[in-house]
């Protein structure tokens, strides 16, 4: 059970902006979720391998790496004050068979079965459907983005595009950024290197 002031507002916060506020619905959600800290480098994991959750990112962030008959389908980052699927989702826009989100910055979760939250919805008109379409439509972006910055075959155009779009993820440990960029950790701290020189001078 979540009793956190701050873990709800967070959750209320990102519902109300992203027009998914369902009312009574998010009584019984804070009554069935668990909140749990993860430290970094562990693999975010629950106890129903086969159970589909949605996670709510409060602090830190994870890298997730989603698969289909081994290959790598894409790869995401996720910050804090957002949300990802773990698990198998049948209604996912991407056949995925296999899925892990390390922590890159320890992570503070909340996370609720899929299955339990879309009953509760069922109750309200229309509200499935539009957490369905927020999802699918997240998970479309994640997907065009790893692979629009993977199309890139200079690492400067690959930092280009990730400061540009995602700031935030420099904040990452070098390391799994790396990983996401598909690049050496040298490689990525000299580009970086060259970027801050380039933009802001020597100092």
């Amino acid at each position: 059970m979540v009793n956190d002031f701050k873990y709800k507002m967070d959750i209320f916060r990102y519902a109300v902006d992203n027009d998914l506020f369902f009312g009574k619905v998010f009584t019984q959600l804070f009554l069935k979720a668990r909140k749990l800290v993860f430290q970094k480098g562990e693999e975010v994991k629950f106890n129903h391998k086969d159970t589909a959750f949605l996670v709510f990112l409060h602090e830190g962030a994870v890298l997730g790496t989603l698969y289909y008959k081994g290959k790598v389908l894409y790869k995401a980052i996720k910050t804090r004050q957002y949300i990802f699927v773990h698990g198998p989702w049948k209604k996912s826009p991407y056949d995925i068979d296999q899925a892990r989100w390390i922590v890159t910055n320890k992570a503070e979760i909340t996370a609720i079965p899929m299955e339990v939250l879309f009953k509760d919805l069922a109750a309200q008109p229309g509200s499935s459907l539009t957490l369905e379409k927020h999802i699918e439509d997240m998970t479309r972006m994640d997907f065009q983005d790893y692979h629009q910055i993977s199309g890139f075959t200079s690492i400067d155009d690959k930092i280009d595009f990730l400061i540009a779009t995602y700031p935030g993820w420099i904040r990452n440990t070098h390391k799994y950024l790396a990983d996401y960029l598909s690049v050496s950790q040298n490689g990525l701290s000299n580009a970086l290197k060259k970027w801050d020189i380039n933009h802001f001078g020597m100092l």
